[in-house]
Parts: C-alpha cells; sequence; structure tokens
C-alpha cells in the first residue's frame, strides 16, 4: 500500500465559522473573482444558504 502524500489530511463536515474561509477560497479564482460577492450582504446569503443546507434532512 503506497503512502498518501497528505498523512495529516483529515476530513470534517463544515460548520458555520467555515463559512467565511469557504467563500474566499470560492472568490480567490478567475471565475469567482466575477461573481462571487465579498460584502456584508454577501456573507449573510452564505450564512443562509449554509444554515439552509445544514437544516434539510436529506442532507448527510
Amino acid at each position: 500500500m503506497s503512502k498518501s502524500p497528505l498523512p495529516n489530511l483529515h476530513f470534517r463536515q463544515a460548520q458555520i465559522t467555515d463559512v467565511p474561509a469557504i467563500r474566499q477560497l470560492l472568490a480567490d479564482d478567475a471565475l469567482g473573482k466575477t461573481r462571487e460577492d465579498l460584502s456584508g450582504q454577501g456573507l449573510e446569503n452564505y450564512l443562509e444558504a449554509f444554515s439552509a443546507i445544514q437544516d434539510d434532512p436529506r442532507n448527510e
């Protein structure tokens, strides 16, 4: 068996406190720079969307 190139990589479910960093990652590419809203209202939209996904019983 080969060793993972990232042995300390761990996966976990995202938390609402991760949303600002996720939004920044989305905005940090050629497409995201033109479509992501980094304003305060943009963050509120992302937080609302995250909460809706988190509250959906079909989300695992």
